[in-house]
């Protein structure tokens, strides 16, 4: 008798479950925007900046509502965002940002 099994390939960490998980590959991510997102609140040039504009979050991100960054000089710094909308999707967070809605930190095979 043949036995099913369901394969599922996500991005970011698996919840507690019954689900057993094997780490493929990391990639790594960008903050994107739209032109016209830029051309609204401007240009970020450190991670500072984005700590009071509208931001589209990955709802199952693991990292919850900040983003954290790694400086020229090795030091960490965590950014708490202020989300505009929560998508609950890759494609709809590219899709959110692409639209102006915030601005995203996105895989970088999404991103361009």
């Amino acid at each position: 008798m043949r036995k099913g099994f369901d394969l599922v390939i996500r991005i970011g960490t698996l919840e507690d479950s019954g689900l057993i998980a094997k780490r493929l590959c990391g990639f790594p991510a960008r903050i994107c925007a739209s032109p016209d997102f830029i051309d609204r609140f401007g240009m970020p040039t450190r991670p500072s900046d984005l700590r009071h504009i509208p931001a589209v979050h990955y709802a199952n991100a693991a990292s919850g509502l900040s983003l954290a960054f790694n400086s020229p000089d090795g030091k960490e710094e965590t950014v708490n965002l202020t989300p505009a909308i929560y998508a609950n999707s890759i494609g709809m967070l590219v899709e959110s940002a692409l639209r102006g809605i915030g601005y995203a930190r996105a895989p970088s095979f999404f991103s361009g």
